[in-house]
């Protein structure tokens, strides 16, 4: 019975191995959010990467936001990551100028098998992004800080009316 269990757990194992692979041919994008808080008046970084198996080629063409909006791209990198996947990876830098909740649409990224040319007989193909929620806070830090220093000169006069 065990050597029927350890065969199914192997058979298992390579196949967990592999679904990651079979599943990445076809270019799959993620959205990276920014880190930390979100605050008026601040440039805030989202990040979109697209990856794919490196067995496939495909050329990834320059992302196209729903509503007609126009976000311009900081930068873009190209390369194969750690688990040897094509990417395409592309910054976007946004400045919420206002409280409360900033809407970066949904993206769509138009791409192409390499060495084939969208338009004779071969279809674009496009691969979505969601959109992503920003909660744009007041910065409190400064009065953080003010609060900071009203404690201390209040434990220093505390110190000084004690001591006399």
């Amino acid at each position: 019975m065990s050597s029927v269990v350890s065969k199914i757990s192997c058979v298992l194992l390579v196949l967990g191995m592999a679904i990651p692979f079979v599943a990445m041919a076809e270019p799959v994008v993620t959205v990276e959010g920014p880190t930390g808080g979100v605050y008026p008046g601040v440039a805030q970084e989202i990040r979109y990467s697209v990856r794919w198996s490196a067995e496939e080629d495909y050329v990834v063409e320059a992302p196209v936001w729903k509503g007609g909006l126009d976000f311009s791209v900081a930068r873009t990198e190209v390369g194969v990551d750690a688990v040897d996947g094509a990417y395409y990876g592309f910054v976007v830098v946004v400045t919420p100028e206002a409280l409360g909740e900033f809407v970066v649409p949904a993206v769509e990224i138009p791409y192409t098998e390499a060495g084939a040319v969208a338009g004779d007989g071969v279809a674009q193909l496009v691969v979505e992004a969601p959109s992503i929620s920003l909660t744009v806070r007041q910065d409190r830090t400064s009065q953080y800080i003010a609060g900071g220093l009203l404690a201390v000169a209040i434990i220093l006069i505390l110190v000084v009316v004690v001591s006399v």
